[in-house]
């Protein structure tokens, strides 16, 4: 099975998936890494990437990398805030043994994790601007098929497993 963690910018994605990477031994990995690692960038640097490329450009990219992670067997992956659109989450969606993990969290915390940070440049265009792309992607994170929340302690992989009958071998 493959678990991918979604959830908008600041929600706590980056978090679970070190949580639960301790605890599991399979492969596991951040989308935002992977695709620096694509470009030869590090991660701090996609940010600035994305400004000068445009958001097509990445978004191609971040399609792409996504199929490779959909050949894999198993794993536990986190996605970028925007990586769980139509397209990708159509992608999941045709493969069997793939389920996603919506990391839900207030938008109020979300903002306060993420204000200021120039390594995210949708951060940048202010509160408003971020409050609104939260309400237009919310409704795709609420499809996913399972949800925590991203405002207190994480659950243990084993007791999320345990809890909706999991098992992250091979289905």
């Amino acid at each position: 099975m493959i678990l991918f963690i979604v959830g908008f910018m600041g929600a706590g994605k980056t978090t679970l998936l070190e949580k639960w990477s301790k605890e599991w031994q399979g492969e596991s990995g951040d989308l935002d890494h992977l695709l620096a690692e694509e470009l030869s960038i590090k991660p701090e640097q996609l940010g600035e990437w994305i400004l000068k490329a445009g958001w097509d450009d990445f978004r191609a990219i971040e399609t792409r990398v996504l199929k490779t992670l959909l050949e894999k067997d198993s794993g536990i992956y986190s996605l970028g805030g925007g990586a769980f659109h139509r397209l990708n989450r159509g992608l999941l969606e045709a493969k069997v043994g793939v389920r996603s993990i919506f990391v839900e969290t207030d938008i109020e915390e979300c903002w306060r994790r993420v204000s200021g940070d120039p390594n995210r440049p949708l951060a940048s265009a202010g509160k408003d601007r971020f409050i609104d792309l939260y309400k237009e992607r919310v409704k795709d994170y609420q499809i996913a098929n399972y949800s925590v929340s991203g405002d207190k302690d994480f659950p243990a992989l084993e007791d999320f497993c345990k809890k909706y009958r999991l098992s992250l071998t091979i289905d």
